[in-house]
């Protein structure tokens, strides 16, 4: 499955379990579940079920403000709020207000031990999961290079040695109606994504320079060798070079290029 498959199957679930989907996205989920049947379509029902069985009569105790700070605090490490910030695909607005909505109501003591449960579920699901990130990466870079004969690699080095001196890496890219590739990346510097962060830019032959795609944004936290998967924002017809900037928090729309970390051609 495409990373940009992925993505849009995760938003069109994460709003049909609170209700938000319209008649044309019902048709697109169907068809997008249609071509990849191997995807949990019930993941996200299942989720909001569980937030929503921890919801008590109004006639019990309110649940203590501690533990509902600490759970909203959990989930939003996991899951960001800001997703047209981010590179992956988050659950809804209309999902979250839900969540807060639910942690917002009456619960009695047993509802409690069972949202103090949750956290602690919360808590070790975003422990396996920023455990297991690198070696995931990996594996889905190993069966795109195993299964995919048609991608293309392009290799690239620092053009600015103040800004990444040593950093390399390779990208491999498969555009057509796969639009899936990653990044392998060596001495790229660890950065602080309160203050900075990386950005993909994918240059195409049929688009003005002046605006590539949007690749994605990324945070480096290993001085070794790191995998990322590329997330374009556009379907991308023919890839000639890709660009990797460090920008603001959350990227930006066009960039001024003038902090390039790589750059790889495939010229």
């Amino acid at each position: 499955m495409s990373t940009a498959d992925e993505m849009r199957l995760m938003d069109l679930l994460a709003d049909r379990a609170v209700g938000e989907l319209s008649v044309a996205e019902q048709a697109e989920l169907a068809e997008l579940l249609a071509r990849h049947p191997e995807f949990d379509e019930n993941s996200l029902d299942q989720a909001a079920a569980l937030f929503a069985s921890i919801a008590m009569p109004e006639t019990h105790e309110s649940m203590p403000e501690d533990l509902r700070r600490r759970i909203e605090a959990q989930a939003n490490r996991i899951v960001p709020a800001n997703r047209a910030k981010n590179s992956l695909a988050f659950p809804s607005s209309a999902a979250r207000e839900t969540t807060r909505s639910l942690l917002g109501r009456s619960l009695s003591w047993g509802g409690w031990i069972l949202a103090a449960g949750l956290l602690i579920g919360i808590s070790f699901l975003g422990r396996e999961k920023g455990k297991g990130t690198s070696e995931s990466a990996a594996r889905k870079l190993e069966q795109f290079l195993a299964t995919e004969k048609a991608y293309v690699r392009a290799d690239g080095t620092a053009p600015d040695l103040k800004i990444a001196a040593g950093a390399t890496g390779s990208i491999y890219w498969s555009g057509g109606q796969r639009q899936e590739g990653y990044m392998k990346l060596k001495g790229v510097p660890v950065n602080d994504p309160a203050s900075k962060q990386y950005q993909l830019w994918i240059f195409d032959k049929e688009r003005d320079e002046r605006y590539p795609v949007d690749g994605g944004l990324f945070n480096v936290d290993s001085s070794g060798e790191v995998i990322i998967p590329i997330t374009p924002k556009i379907p991308v017809k023919e890839a000639t070079m890709f660009v990797i900037t460090r920008e603001p928090p959350g990227g930006v729309v066009v960039s001024d290029r003038k902090e390039i970390v790589l750059v790889a051609s495939l010229k």
